[in-house]
C-alpha cells in the first residue's frame, strides 16, 4: 500500500489509490461543509449516530464470540498495583485530552453556536460522560474480539502485542478475518473509521472557515461560501499530497 522505497532520501513519486482515496474524501467534506456550519449540521447526525449503530453492531457480535467474557474481565478487572505507575497515569491524561479535544479550535468555535438558551453547563457535564462511554464502549468491542482471538490461538491477552495505529489497520483486520462472513465486518468497520475521520475533518473545516471569516471579513464581502469552502479544500488537498509519497 505505502510502497516503500529503498532509503528515506528518494520520495518514490505519489502513490496513485492513496491520492484517489483523499481527493474522494476531500470531495465528501466539501458538499458536506460548503454551506458553512448549515450543511455539516445536518451531515453530522448521519455521520455521528451511525458509528454508534455499527459499533453496537460490532459489540452484538463480539459478545456472542468464544472466549468474549474471557476479553471483558481482562477489561474490567483491575490492577491496583498499576496506579502507582506514572506511565498510566500519563497515557490516561493524554487520551482524555486528545479524545474530548480540550482547549482546541472546534470545541471553542462549536460552543460558540449554541443556542442563546442552552444551558453550557450542562453541556460541560454531557461531553465529558459521552466521551468516555464511548472510550469504554470502543474498548468493550476491541477486548470480546481479543478474548475470541486468545481463545481461538490458546495464548493470553497479555501476549497479542498490538497497540496504536496498528490496533485499526493490523489488529482488526486480523481478527474479523476469523469470523463467518468476515467479508461484511470488515466493510461494516471500515465505513465506521471513515465516518469518524471525516467527522474530525468537518470540525476542523468549520473552525478555520470560522476564524478566518471573523479575522477577515472582507472575506465574506468577495466570496460566497461555497467559494471559499472549495479554495480551502483544495488547500488541504494540495497539502495532504505530500503524504501520498511513497515512503
Amino acid at each position: 500500500m505505502l510502497e516503500q522505497t529503498p532509503n528515506i532520501d528518494e520520495s518514490g513519486g505519489l502513490v496513485p489509490l492513496i491520492v484517489v482515496s483523499l481527493f474522494v474524501a476531500y470531495v465528501l467534506v466539501y458538499f458536506s461543509i460548503w454551506k458553512g456550519v448549515e450543511s455539516t449540521g445536518k451531515v453530522v447526525y448521519f455521520t455521528a449516530l451511525l458509528p454508534y449503530v455499527l459499533l453496537f453492531i460490532m459489540l452484538f457480535r463480539g459478545l456472542t464470540l468464544e472466549g468474549a467474557g474471557s476479553g471483558l474481565y481482562y477489561l474490567f478487572y483491575p490492577d491496583w498495583s498499576k496506579l502507582g505507575n506514572v506511565k498510566v497515569w500519563r497515557d490516561g491524561v493524554n487520551q482524555v485530552i486528545f479524545s474530548s479535544g480540550i482547549a482546541f479550535g472546534p470545541l471553542v468555535y462549536y460552543s460558540s453556536c449554541r443556542k442563546p438558551d442552552e444551558k453550557i453547563l450542562k453541556s460541560s457535564f454531557c461531553l465529558p460522560l459521552i466521551n468516555a462511554a464511548t472510550s469504554i464502549l470502543a474498548a468493550m468491542v476491541l477486548f470480546s474480539f481479543l478474548g475470541h482471538v486468545s481463545e481461538t490461538l490458546g495464548i493470553s491477552i497479555d501476549e497479542i502485542q498490538i497497540e496504536g495505529i496498528q490496533l485499526a489497520f493490523v489488529a482488526y483486520p486480523a481478527m474479523l478475518s476469523m469470523l463467518p462472513g468476515s467479508n461484511i465486518w470488515a466493510v461494516i468497520f471500515f465505513l465506521m473509521l471513515i465516518l469518524i475521520g471525516i467527522d474530525s475533518i468537518f470540525a476542523t473545516f468549520d473552525f478555520m472557515m470560522s476564524f478566518l471569516r471573523s479575522e477577515y471579513p472582507c472575506i465574506d464581502k468577495k466570496l460566497r461560501k461555497e467559494t471559499f469552502s472549495l479554495i480551502l479544500v483544495l488547500l488541504n488537498f494540495a497539502v495532504g499530497l505530500m503524504f501520498c509519497l511513497r515512503q
